[in-house]
């Protein structure tokens, strides 16, 4: 009995020298305490009890020694963590962010999933915190409590362009990710509570000192620190009063979106397609204000709209210099998270006047010498509705006497026609009620009809207003692109998918029927060109060509995001500007996709047509506007 209870007091002097030990260096006491450790607190007590039973007029010292024992950790031990959930959580986060970069075309749906997913992670991680991490109920209430205020806070601080999607693309994904991280780093600390907690509201911080500064075409935010100004023009509104010479009566170069026939084609000059040998020459280049209109140019000047600060402007340019002419603004602004802030449409000219479409649905006519307004109108109170959620977006068809856009009103509050002079309502028609693309002029069974495709379908209307076509295809979302006018009763039409329809007449009405539908070509606001018998436009960033003739398709090749491009039908090739502010030359060709060459032109998210005016090739985007010189080919 002697030997045991000696072996077990050296036991014990162990136990109080680890004790001495991780008191003296700080050791964590979850890492103290091993399956040895325990082993002698067990020898321990039985020692104290077998004293405690020979000499009861002793107190068990067990007790003198859980009361005074030296160095003693005055934090008990947290509860270990179930961290796995977290972990799981976390990876997801990532790979979801990832998903774009995978290649081959992509549907539209891995998209808003890469996008609107982490944010959903997040939130996941915030249930298993307080249901599943296996924290004491305090701590759970403590750290969620204070997750959620440093977030409310970051919102409530931060941009206001933050708010919404903002929220959902940066600041939930980024503040409950690093709130995993730090639950998994620290889940064994005494003081991990606080530990997390303030790692998730420095991350929470960070959110609020970006703004956003819209979205790509595949749904990824772009953001940037808030005190940086959008360019130079963030509240300049004035440029200089100048007269464009002999411009009102110049016939235009190019009058307006996609050309003269909104087609996207050009004719004229061969140019130098191989820019490895032949670079585009860089002649002048500055910055200009945001906005995704493209140009009208006519006699050497440029016509463009952009946001300057809380005014939307029409600009002239010279087109030889990129010097500002003048400058003509409406208090107005448009903003919204996806698209960014600035004017959608692009400026029109045509008999005599140049007329404009802002994002908020001023409807203007100006003097293009001088940029004078002539005439002004308001879709939204016409229309009696708020702007669509990416804003006006018609570039104004000029034909006759009449200028057209779309309102989207209900009733027969949808097309509109104005007088060119006067500006007063000609006509209105019915319409869908969502479209961002622009009134089509186009000869269909021998009548001239102006087209508009909406959510509704394919509406024509004669010069009158009169309803003469309307092919039902509904989208429960939006439509953007120009019909393609393939021949005299052909025309294709799509957006989340192409279709093509052959039209008859019944007296003097027009039916259409499908011959078929492709989801080879799922364009969203890219619009597409038709030469030789095929189809060539983007299905989602990929550039593809399909068949006219049955929508087969022959080729996909080059992942430009969503750019825009123009068919160059002299140098049998498709100008491309890509979505990262890139030239290509593709070769007009339905056996194989081939790259001619390639230039970087712009930086930054470009969403604006290109535009060739001679030999001289114009390119902006939301930050700056270019011009470059192009070989001529021999």
């Amino acid at each position: 009995m002697r030997q045991h209870l000696q072996a077990l007091g050296r036991l014990l002097k162990i136990h109080t020298s680890i004790h001495r030990l991780t008191s003296l260096f700080k050791i964590p006491q979850y890492i103290a305490r091993s399956r040895y450790v325990k082993v002698t607190e067990i020898g321990r007590l039985a020692c104290t009890r077998s004293a405690a039973y020979a000499t009861s007029s002793a107190p068990p010292l067990d007790e003198q020694h859980m009361d005074n024992q030296p160095g003693d950790n005055p934090h008990p031990t947290p509860q270990p963590l179930r961290t796995w959930p977290a972990g799981f959580l976390l990876v997801g986060i990532l790979v979801l962010r990832g998903l774009p970069l995978l290649p081959g075309d992509l549907p539209s749906w891995v998209s808003v999933v890469a996008a609107m997913g982490p944010a959903g992670c997040g939130a996941l991680i915030l249930f298993w915190w307080l249901t599943l991490s296996r924290a004491p109920g305090r701590e759970r209430a403590l750290v969620g409590v204070g997750c959620v205020a440093s977030a409310v806070l970051a919102v409530v601080v931060g941009d206001p362009s933050m708010r919404g999607p903002g929220t959902i693309l940066l600041a939930v994904p980024l503040g409950m990710g690093v709130f995993a991280l730090s639950a998994i780093l620290f889940a064994g600390h005494q003081h991990r509570r606080f530990l997390i907690l303030g790692c998730c509201a420095c991350a929470f911080a960070v959110a609020a000192l970006v703004r956003n500064d819209g979205m790509w075409g595949d749904y990824s935010a772009s953001f940037v620190f808030r005190w940086k100004t959008v360019a130079k023009f963030a509240t300049k509104v004035d440029g200089p009063a100048r007269q464009v010479e002999s411009a009102a009566d110049s016939a235009p170069d190019w009058p307006g979106y996609r050309g003269p026939r909104r087609d996207g084609i050009l004719s004229g000059l061969r140019f130098a397609t191989n820019w490895s040998d032949n670079p585009p020459q860089a002649l002048w280049r500055r910055e200009v204000a945001p906005g995704w209109s493209s140009f009208a140019s006519a006699n050497g000047y440029l016509y463009t709209q952009e946001q300057r600060g809380d005014h939307e402007a029409v600009v002239c340019y010279q087109a030889a210099t990129g010097e500002v002419v003048w400058v003509q603004s409406l208090e107005t602004r448009f903003d919204e998270a996806l698209g960014g802030p600035g004017p959608r449409a692009t400026p029109t000219l045509a008999a005599g006047g140049l007329f404009t479409l802002g994002a908020n649905g001023a409807l203007l006519r100006l003097s293009p010498a001088t940029g004078d307004i002539v005439w002004q109108q308001r879709l939204q109170e016409l229309a009696k509705r708020t702007p669509p959620d990416w804003g006006f977006s018609a570039s104004p068809l000029v034909t006759g006497e009449l200028v057209i856009v779309h309102a989207g009103g209900t009733g027969a509050l949808g097309t509109m026609a104005f007088q060119i002079e006067t500006g007063e309502l000609a006509w209105s028609a019915p319409a869908g009620d969502h479209s961002y693309g622009s009134a089509h002029l186009a000869t269909l069974l021998g009548q001239e009809l102006i087209l508009m495709q909406t959510n509704a379908g394919l509406h024509g209307y004669d010069h009158q207003g009169k309803v003469l076509l309307d092919y039902d295809w509904q989208e429960r979302g939006y439509r953007v692109l120009q019909p393609a006018i393939v021949g005299d009763d052909v025309i294709i039409i799509g957006n989340s998918g192409a279709q093509r329809v052959n039209f008859s007449r019944d007296q003097d009405t027009i039916s259409g029927a499908s011959v078929w539908k492709s989801r080879h070509l799922k364009s969203d606001f890219n619009d597409c060109v038709i030469m030789d018998g095929y189809l060539y436009g983007f299905n989602g960033g990929t550039l593809t060509c399909i068949s006219v003739e049955t929508g087969e398709r022959a080729w996909r090749g080059g992942r430009y995001g969503k750019g825009q491009l123009l068919a160059v039908t002299a140098s049998e090739a498709l100008l491309v500007l890509s979505e990262t502010g890139e030239g290509v030359w593709v070769r007009i060709t339905p056996d194989a996709h081939e790259e001619l060459g390639r230039a970087a032109l712009l930086k930054g998210k470009t969403w604006n047509h290109p535009l060739i005016v001679g030999n001289r090739l114009y390119v902006r985007n939301a930050r700056e506007v270019a011009c470059f010189a192009l070989s001529v080919a021999p």
